[in-house]
């Protein structure tokens, strides 16, 4: 292991892993309006069949592709807002994720991880 990576290593260890703490999301398919604050480690999502649990997680898939590969492409995977739009809703769809950096750190908004989408 080289002297950059021991480093590196050490410094997770001593600050911790990023994590997210708090995602905030309107008018992304099942999901109208949902704020998750104070988001642990370990969460459990619980309710009914369509409440829109799987696509809390979908909303991170759709986040790592914008990341990768860019806003549109990602936009134009899900069918755009015809796809991707809560039904019946008449806003943007917004996806915001805040995060720490390790403990002790400041919770700050994701650098370019806020995407306000209108309707094609």
């Amino acid at each position: 292991m080289t002297k950059s990576r021991r480093r590196e290593r050490s410094a997770v260890f001593l600050l911790g892993k990023p994590r997210i703490e708090y995602l905030r999301v309107q008018n992304y398919r099942a999901l109208r309006d949902i704020e998750l604050r104070d988001v642990t480690p370990l969460t459990a999502l619980l309710g009914p069949n369509g409440s829109g649990k799987s696509t809390i997680f979908d909303v991170f898939h759709f986040l790592s592709e914008c990341v990768q590969s860019g806003l549109r492409n990602a936009w134009d995977r899900r069918g755009r807002g015809k796809e991707l739009k809560t039904r019946g809703s008449t806003g943007p769809i917004v996806i915001e994720v805040k995060y720490r950096e390790g403990e002790g750190s400041p919770t700050r908004p994701a650098p370019n991880l806020r995407p306000v989408l209108k309707n094609d």
